[in-house]
Formats: structure tokens, C-alpha cells, sequence
């Protein structure tokens, strides 16, 4: 916020120093507030995709700084272009923003780089400092030294050790000032405002005296979660009707009205193609395969959907009809593949009647594509996570398709590169991601990637 409001007052510091130098003035022909609403705008949009990306905007170096202005700078100029094309306006002289754009990146750069340290210094010193009891067995916390050094920026100040179970932590410099059982003692004792336990409390009733001892005493209380250290899992708190659970990951498509919002975009896109695409693409390739293959147009074979479910896949017909099932995985110039069924394999034409099984329900338009039944239990034996795929429904399209993953699969780390892909869009699912991967898998119906056969 502070970034977009400094790119909105160098937009005007530059407007209004243009009218002391020119007769004329800053000139447009919009509404004056629409180009800083724009820029401010061109921030917060760069600053929240920088933050997804886990950057670390607390203490960049200097590449990280110039790395960040970069983005932050095409960011507010996509914001001014799209503004000035849009609403076609030729009063923006085209020497101020040729002026505006390369001080704008040079100020970004210094801002990026020192501002931070002036914020935790303003924000974390003096007073603002928190003096803070650490207990609790440091075996459960790696690094535990230099992660409190870190802190240290953000207003932590150690006051002392509290013993725990016959231990303290290893900070040989901190006095001991106190025992667990006479925990609040020591909070006075030390003036301490906060509590930092760095592992799990031993028993209900350790944990029960903790909170009521820091409640008491107006104290804040921060227990380290070493469970993600045991489990080797990362953990997410959820609350559902007033209970607390913890779960392995991130679920969006857990909630009701994601699902809802993933069902609409899927009858969006899925009908129109059933009802006008579907009815000519079907005369076409049972026209190409009298001439090259005859048989059924459709194929159907059995594929695990939600929960492993198995259901039936609907594509048409690549291959020479044969009366006995084969489930071999198709190869390059695989001999059972006709000339148009390798041409609609290459296109995913064969794909296209799959949206019958979206518009039942068994799929979706986007999630991690099905394997073969037997395939599924291969592959499980080779990624322990792979069953997690079986949380949503499967997809027409997916994100490691998108990604150009598609063809044969031949080894464990072609699985896992795979499965790294289908669990990351589990775990980040938004209507917008689905979005950006239909906008990726036309683009490569139109230009196929090197796997697609």
C-alpha cells in the first residue's frame, strides 16, 4: 500500500512540476484521479502475485530489489497503457511518460531496498520492543539461535529462560528466571509481554496452565507446532462449526461453494460444446473413419474419478477397432493409431466427448487427468501422494497438461513431476487458475507441444 501510494505521489510530484515548466501544463483528457487510481492499482496487483511467491520483501539485496522494481514497474505501466489505449486518450504527452516510467523504477529500486529496514525500525523499536520468557525443549526447533536473530528486527527481545520439564533452552547468555509451575512469577518478575514455547506442551494440563498463566498476566503466547517437524507434512488449521482439526494441506475445493463455482464454470464451458461443437465433430470423424478404420466412433474404457470411483471415459475412436480390450500406453508411431485418429490424438479432437462427462458429472473440465485403472495402482506404488489426485474429480484438461506433460508415462520421475503439478493445483484451486489452464490448453490445440501424440 505504501508503494502504490509513492508511485501515485511521484505521478503527481512529476504532473505538477511540468506545469511550473510548461505554459500548458499536465494535460488528459480523462478525469484527472484515473491515472493515480490506475497506478496504485498496477501496485497492489504486482505486490500480491510477489507475495504468493513467497519473495522476501523484509530485507531484499540489491538484485532482489532491482528484480522487484522491474515487476513493479511493468505492473504500473500495463495500468497507465491499458487506461490511455482504453479510453483513447491522446492528451497524455508521451514525453512524460517517457519521463515518469525509468524515475519511477529507479525510485522503486532505493524503496525496495532500504524502506523495509526503515519500517522495523520505526515500527519494532524503542517501546514498540516485546521482552519475551522462551521455554521448552530446543531439539523440537532447528536453527532455533538463528531464527530468534531474525527476529530480532521485528521487536523481539529475550528476557529470560523458563525451565521445562528439568530443560532449558541452549542460550547461554539468557539468565534462568523461573520454573514452568511458577510461571507467572517470572512474567513479572521480567516485565515479560510475551511467551515463546518452542515446542508442544507435554500434557492438556501443561498447555491449560500455560494459557491461563499468559491470560492472566495480559500476555501474549506463541507455542511452536513441532508436529510438522515429526510428520514431516505441513499442517493447516481448520475450523468447522466451532471445532479445531488439523489437516495435511489445503483443500479449496473442500468448500461447498468452491465446488458450486467450479460446477457453473463447468456447465459454462462444457454445454455449448455438447449441444453446437459436438454434433458436427462427431459426422466428421465417423466420416473419416469409415474411410481409414471402420468401427464405433466412441470408445469407452474404465477410469478411477473422486474418491477412486470408477467410472467410464467417452472419447472417440484413434485407434483400429479391435474386439479384445487393449490398455497398453500409446507410444510414438504406435501402429494401432489410423492417420486421422494420430491427427485428433495430436489435436485432442480424441478428448472433445468427454465434456458428455463433465455435464454427468464424473469430470470436471479442469483436474488431474485419469490413467488407467490398473495404471493408478503402478503409479501408487512408485508416489505415495499419488492417491491424492482421487480429492477432486478428474479433468479434461490439467495443469501439468498445461504445463506440456501429456503423452506415455515411462518412469517414477515422470510420475512425480506429474503428480508435483496435479497436487499444487489441488492445494491452490481458484475459478482463475481454471481460467488461465482452459486459455493454455486452447493455445496448444491450436499449437500441439512435442508430447502431444
Amino acid at each position: 500500500m505504501l508503494l502504490a501510494g509513492e508511485a501515485v505521489a511521484l505521478w503527481t510530484g512529476m504532473a505538477v512540476a511540468v506545469g511550473w515548466v510548461r505554459p500548458s501544463g499536465f494535460t488528459t483528457l480523462i478525469p484527472l484521479p484515473a491515472y493515480p487510481i490506475f497506478i496504485a492499482l498496477g501496485v497492489l496487483i504486482v505486490m500480491g502475485t510477489i507475495n504468493r511467491d513467497n519473495v522476501n520483501l523484509l530485507d531484499p539485496g540489491w538484485t532482489d530489489a532491482m528484480h522487484l522494481a522491474f515487476r513493479q514497474t511493468l505492473g504500473v505501466a500495463g495500468a497507465v497503457l491499458a487506461l490511455a489505449v482504453g479510453m483513447k486518450d491522446p492528451g497524455l504527452s508521451r514525453l512524460f511518460i517517457a519521463a515518469y516510467f525509468p524515475v519511477l523504477a529507479v525510485c522503486f529500486v532505493f524503496l525496495n531496498r532500504w524502506q523495509p529496514g526503515w519500517l522495523t525500525r520505526l515500527l519494532f523499536g524503542g517501546a514498540a520492543r516485546l521482552p519475551t520468557l522462551i521455554l521448552g525443549e530446543a531439539a523440537l526447533f532447528p536453527e532455533l539461535a538463528l531464527w530468534l536473530k531474525s527476529r530480532e528486527k521485528f521487536g523481539l527481545r529475550l528476557a529470560g529462560r523458563v525451565t521445562y520439564a528439568g530443560a532449558v533452552p541452549p542460550l547461554a547468555e539468557l539468565p534462568v528466571v523461573g520454573d514452568f509451575a511458577d510461571l507467572k512469577s517470572a512474567i513479572e518478575q521480567t516485565g515479560a509481554r510475551q511467551v515463546l514455547m518452542i515446542s508442544l506442551p507435554h500434557t492438556p494440563a501443561d498447555a491449560e496452565h500455560l494459557a491461563r498463566t499468559c491470560a492472566s498476566c495480559g500476555c501474549r503466547l506463541l507455542i511452536h507446532n513441532n508436529l510438522t517437524l515429526q510428520l514431516s507434512y505441513p499442517l493447516r488449521v481448520l475450523m468447522q462449526d466451532g471445532y479445531s482439526f488439523l489437516a495435511f494441506q489445503d483443500e479449496p475445493l473442500e468448500d461447498p461453494l468452491n465446488r458450486g463455482l467450479k460446477r457453473a464454470l463447468d456447465i459454462a464451458v462444457s454445454l455449448p460444446v455438447v449441444l453446437f461443437l459436438l454434433p458436427p465433430m462427431i459426422a466428421l470423424v465417423w466420416f473419416m473413419q469409415r474411410r481409414q478404420a471402420p468401427g464405433p466412433v466412441f470408445f469407452f474404457q474404465e477410469r478411477s474419478g473422486r474418491g477412486g470411483r470408477i467410472f467410464r471415459i467417452l472419447k472417440f475412436r484413434s485407434m483400429r477397432w479391435s474386439p479384445v480390450a487393449d490398455d497398453r500406453q500409446t507410444s510414438a508411431g504406435d501402429p494401432r493409431v489410423f492417420a486421422f485418429g494420430r491427427l485428433m490424438r495430436r489435436m485432442s479432437i480424441d478428448e472433445v466427448p468427454q465434456f458428455i462427462n463433465v455435464l454427468m458429472g464424473e469430470m470436471s473440465v479442469v483436474g488431474p487427468r485419469p490413467h488407467y485403472v490398473r495404471h493408478d495402482d503402478m503409479f501408487a506404488e512408485s508416489v505415495n501422494e499419488y492417491r491424492v489426485r482421487f480429492f477432486v474429480k478428474p479433468g479434461i484438461t490439467g495443469l501439468a497438461q498445461a504445463h506440456g506433460f501429456r503423452g506415455e508415462i515411462h518412469t517414477a520421475e515422470a510420475i512425480h513431476q506429474r503428480l508435483q503439478l496435479d497436487l499444487l493445483y489441488i492445494h491452490t484451486w481458484s475459478v482463475w487458475l481454471d481460467l488461465a489452464i482452459i486459455a493454455r490448453t486452447a493455445r496448444q490445440v491450436v499449437i500441439p507441444p512435442p508430447a502431444a501424440r
